[in-house]
């Protein structure tokens, strides 16, 4: 680990700090409900294993943040137990650990959760509509979006603007510019270089530049970031054609985006300033429904959507590489400060 670079060391740090946090809210919350005996049964001998490494990796790389994590939790579980013992007086049986690093947490059953608290009731199923909570657990930096949703730009408004009757033939209007777009690009940048472009970036790039976004020489990145400024303009027309076409369905597509779909939900908002935790919000699935009014703004490499107390954010980035016409549309909120500037 010391021949690891300042910034692959301080994302090392950050996933093992995200994943160990979760881990340990999760416990904590089992500690608290007085059934930590089963959440431990719950657990798998490797799941175990693997979580011991994470402590130890993390305390040799920064013991500090470790530390900090550990602390934070005083504050931040009281938080969570208040809001759930006031939004589900049932009593809580057991918790499941679902888990990022697991990789459980796809099943569309449990939709956001990355942990879940089962309620007291008559049915011993675990998948049992009405008596589970699930928690979507959200650390970020002060002031930051968090990532909720990340879908491909061919697929995006086919996946989540289907109560549009237009959806599909929007997406394939989209995809068609993003076609058009990517041959530009590459046009522009081999025409720089005298090159003939055969309408991909083939072997003569490849041997001779490199695929990254953030090895392109200034003017070629100038480049690149135009062609994603001309996608954000046709994003920001798409979305407001949907919201003038219909408010109470944007707002519907917008909830999903924020990503609380379901009234047995909570999103657990957790702010932090180096490693310490500053603020801690529950949102519930109420609030989220309670939205009645967005405002869309189109900045430089941005779309944002203003929904009272919440920004969601719209960005659109590569699948890595650039030398691809595969884009991603990563969907991100945060907290809106009442003196937020749209």
């Amino acid at each position: 680990m010391s021949n690891l670079s300042e910034a692959s060391k301080q994302a090392l740090v950050n996933e093992l700090k995200g994943n160990i946090f979760e881990f340990l809210v999760a416990q904590n919350l089992a500690v608290h409900f007085r059934c930590e005996e089963k959440f431990l049964l719950n657990l798998s001998d490797s799941t175990k294993i693997l979580i011991e490494d994470y402590h130890q990796s993390l305390s040799k790389i920064d013991n500090e943040v470790l530390l900090k994590i550990m602390l934070s939790l005083k504050a931040v579980i009281p938080i969570i137990t208040d809001k759930i013992a006031h939004l589900f007086p049932q009593k809580i049986v057991n918790i499941h650990w679902l888990g990022k690093i697991l990789a459980r947490n796809d099943n569309a059953f449990w939709g956001e959760a990355d942990i879940v608290l089962i309620l007291e009731s008559d049915n011993d199923s675990i998948e049992s509509a009405n008596h589970y909570v699930g928690i979507s657990l959200k650390l970020c930096k002060k002031n930051s979006f968090i990532n909720t949703k990340s879908a491909g730009l061919k697929s995006f408004f086919e996946k989540y603007f289907s109560v549009f009757e237009s959806h599909l033939v929007d997406q394939e209007k989209f995809s068609k510019a993003v076609d058009r777009s990517f041959f530009q690009l590459g046009y522009m940048l081999y025409q720089k270089r005298d090159w003939t472009f055969p309408g991909y970036f083939c072997a003569l790039w490849k041997n001779n530049e490199s695929e990254l976004p953030g090895d392109l020489a200034p003017d070629d990145h100038e480049v690149l970031l135009n062609l994603y400024q001309d996608l954000n303009q046709l994003l920001y027309t798409q979305l407001i054609h949907y919201h003038n076409e219909s408010a109470e369905k944007f707002l519907h597509v917008c909830r999903k985006l924020i990503g609380l779909s379901k009234m047995q939900e909570v999103m657990v908002l957790c702010e932090h300033e180096q490693h310490e935790i500053l603020h801690t919000k529950v949102i519930e699935f109420d609030e989220i429904v309670k939205i009645k009014h967005a405002e869309i703004v189109k900045k430089p490499r941005v779309v944002e959507i203003f929904l009272d107390q919440i920004i969601l954010q719209l960005r659109i980035k590569p699948m890595n590489k650039f030398t691809t016409p595969s884009y991603k549309l990563n969907c991100s909120i945060k907290r809106r400060d009442s003196r937020e500037d749209k």
